[in-house]
């Protein structure tokens, strides 16, 4: 009788966690955002997951998400003033949002559309506003500056690569390759060292800012290399391009870069 009993109560349990609401649940997802932006992305977004922020006004997918939350970490999060509506398995809650990543603060209005799937809330669809305007003269200013120190350092790096990545990343700096490596700075150099860079051009640059020291650029590189030795060419094509900037008392550092082969 006692197994039954506990079994019955097991059940209950999980029919109980089961059957909670967007409205009850929304608490705890939220807690799982703050404690990792990227992981929440990987586990919470659905595949097809859809956002529109108010830069620029793109919509972005799910592998647009994670690369741009990867290196992000949420220092302050609350929200406030929510509506939730339900019906079925589909729930919807709009209302105010306050993060904090780092020193940088957003105030958003909201919409989030969830879906449950087997038995899970999962984020179909995001749409942020933003509810304070912080000096869009100022942010545009330092967009424009930031473009400029982009183009120029991307002639320094065809210059002189080595120096590229002592002067202009972080220590921390990661690169992941097209074939799916991660390697640092100390390879990286090694691998340069004896490279003559023939080609670096960079087409369909998106620029998106977060907050004054924080710059993700999307995009494709078309590179090529010539061993100074032996005089080998070493051509990697077109590929796709995502970079993270993080900006210190120097300046703007590079702080990884993911490239991916362009179909």
């Amino acid at each position: 009788m006692k197994p039954l009993l506990i079994t019955a109560v097991l059940l209950l349990i999980n029919l109980t966690v089961f059957a909670q609401s967007l409205e009850q649940s929304f608490a705890k997802l939220m807690d799982e955002y703050k404690k990792s932006p990227n992981e929440y992305s990987q586990n919470y977004y659905s595949n097809d997951y859809r956002f529109l922020g108010y830069r620029g006004g793109k919509i972005v997918g799910k592998k647009e998400m994670n690369l741009a939350l990867a290196s992000l970490k949420v220092t302050e999060l609350n929200y406030s003033d929510l509506k939730f509506y339900e019906s079925g398995n589909l729930g919807i809650v709009n209302g105010i949002i306050t993060i904090k990543y780092g020193v940088n603060t957003y105030k958003d209005a909201f919409t989030y559309t969830f879906q449950k799937q087997k038995d899970q809330w999962k984020n179909v669809a995001g749409h942020h506003t933003q509810v304070e305007y912080d000096q869009p003269n100022k942010n545009a200013d330092n967009l424009a500056k930031f473009k400029t120190y982009f183009e120029e350092s991307r002639l320094r790096f065809i210059e002189n690569p080595v120096k590229f990545f002592n002067d202009e990343c972080t220590a921390d700096f990661q690169y992941v390759t097209s074939k799916g490596g991660v390697t640092g700075l100390k390879p990286l150099k090694e691998i340069f060292a004896p490279k003559k860079v023939l080609q670096r051009e960079m087409t369909d640059l998106v620029f998106r800012p977060y907050g004054d020291e924080i710059m993700v650029v999307t995009g494709k590189m078309t590179h090529k290399y010539q061993n100074i030795d032996t005089k080998a060419l070493i051509d990697y094509g077109t590929e796709t391009i995502t970079y993270t900037y993080a900006k210190d008392k120097t300046g703007w550092k590079l702080a990884s870069a993911h490239h991916s082969k362009a179909n």
